[in-house]
């Protein structure tokens, strides 16, 4: 009893960890209330398996992203680009996939498609826009539109002060 208690003050203060379920189930099982153990231990499988397919995700962008920057150090830009784009096609909500494609556009020359892709990432994403606006700042200044580099210069700044001062009284 005692240890479901405890599951249960762990679960109802927000702990991410499935593991509370699953202690919160064993617990209620051996104390006697299959049922409610039962329906916890299935919460707790539905958690794990979450859990699991969101490791399986970072690995496959992981695996992506680091094949596509060794195909680029290899001097194939063009492989490295097309690698990063079927990885969006797979993943088409990364934008750790995005932003690696626009590197690796930049590195490559091709300033306007790096500008494209950086400017779709402001319509899909709400994190890490400062890193987007510092970024477009460059590739403006590549193409020669020093308005546009000036813009979102100003905008990375202010952007980047607002994003941490929010991280910071988390």
């Amino acid at each position: 009893e005692g240890a479901a208690a405890a599951a249960e003050r762990a679960i109802s203060l927000g702990a991410s960890d499935p593991r509370a379920l699953y202690l919160l189930g064993t617990a209620l099982i051996r104390s006697g209330r299959r049922e409610e153990g039962q329906t916890r231990l299935r919460e707790f499988g539905k958690a794990d398996s979450d859990r699991q397919e969101v490791e399986r995700r970072y690995r496959d962008i992981d695996a992506i992203s680091v094949a596509a920057i060794r195909t680029l150090h290899q001097g194939n830009g063009n492989e490295a680009i097309q690698q990063l784009n079927r990885g969006i096609a797979s993943y088409p909500s990364s934008s750790r996939l995005y932003m690696n494609l626009a590197m690796v556009l930049s590195r490559v020359g091709q300033h306007q498609k790096a500008v494209e892709t950086l400017e779709s990432m402001l319509t899909r994403t709400n994190e890490g826009r400062f890193l987007i606006h510092k970024n477009l700042a460059e590739e403006y200044k590549s193409l020669g539109d020093t308005e546009a580099s000036r813009r979102h210069r100003q905008i990375y700044l202010d952007t980047m002060e607002t994003e941490f001062l929010r991280y910071a009284t988390k």
